[in-house]
């Protein structure tokens, strides 16, 4: 009963988007506007490309926006393109103030170890897969931002989170708890977390109208909107007592972790409900 996790559909994890663009995979393989033609405008994959050569591409970039058709796909590809390099510029600047910064050749920074996380920085390519960054929930642009992920838990940030990463990693947490919690949503109450998110501790605002508190179902405590994005997962508890496989609700954290242990050997059926083989063929 391992594998309680394993089918991918129930393991979902998507926060809304904030880029712009809305471009699919399609538009941004198949078509490229010979108005990017000019090598300035490539800047943007390109890694010496200094401060002042960027602000050049931007302002070009700028230009050919204004010069295209309002709604039209080349319009779309422009300002995606003019998005990418603006964060290629702020790396830039970033990298200027961090020497531990990886873009600087001599920082040899790509590996990092935070709260357990093993972190290896990611390589800069277009990729088709949206990612997002767990701690604060913004859009990782894999083409121009730097960004690691864990080797373990598949952890995700910007370079520029890590310093402020609060979740431990999940593998860690799993192999030192070493099995499931085996109590249905063991809920304790908001009051009891003091109206604070019980991963990142900021106050949740509460009121008869509307709530921001999301309860997860694995753990039965309270998160914000950046600890939890309305991700589901089946919950082992609900499997072993009621043979429920209905995905669940769950926080990031959770998520991970049920991940992590999705294909472990924690459950013992006849152990704990020798009843269940009665009822359930």
């Amino acid at each position: 009963m391992g594998d309680l996790n394993g089918d991918n559909r129930h393991l979902t994890s998507s926060p809304v988007s904030t880029t712009s663009g809305n471009l699919s995979s399609e538009d941004v393989d198949n078509f490229l506007p010979t108005s990017l033609a000019s090598e300035e405008l490539k800047l943007a994959l390109n890694k010496e490309a200094t401060d002042d050569e960027l602000l050049k591409a931007i302002n070009r970039c700028k230009n050919l926006v204004l010069e295209s058709d309002q709604c039209s796909v080349e319009r779309k590809w422009l300002v995606r393109h003019l998005i990418e390099l603006r964060l290629r510029l702020q790396e830039c600047k970033e990298a200027m103030d961090d020497p531990q910064h990886p873009r600087n050749k001599s920082s040899g920074v790509s590996k990092r170890t935070v709260r357990g996380h093993h972190l290896t920085l990611q390589p800069l390519l277009r990729s088709t897969t949206s990612r997002y960054c767990d701690h604060c929930t913004g859009a990782i642009w894999c083409v121009v931002q730097a960004w690691y992920e864990c080797d373990d838990c598949s952890y995700c940030c910007h370079h520029k989170c890590i310093a402020s990463i609060i979740r431990e990693c999940a593998h860690v947490v799993a192999s030192e708890r070493g099995n499931y919690e085996l109590e249905i949503c063991p809920e304790i109450g908001l009051s009891s977390q003091k109206y604070l998110c019980a991963e990142c501790k900021i106050p949740m605002p509460i009121n008869r109208e509307w709530s921001e508190a999301r309860k997860c179902d694995y753990t039965g405590l309270y998160f914000c909107s950046a600890c939890h994005w309305g991700s589901s997962a089946v919950v082992p508890a609900r499997v072993i007592h009621n043979w429920d496989l209905t995905p669940q609700p769950v926080s990031q954290a959770s998520l991970q972790q049920l991940r992590v242990t999705s294909r472990r050997p924690l459950i013992n059926l006849e152990q704990l409900n020798p009843k269940l083989f009665s009822l359930v063929h």
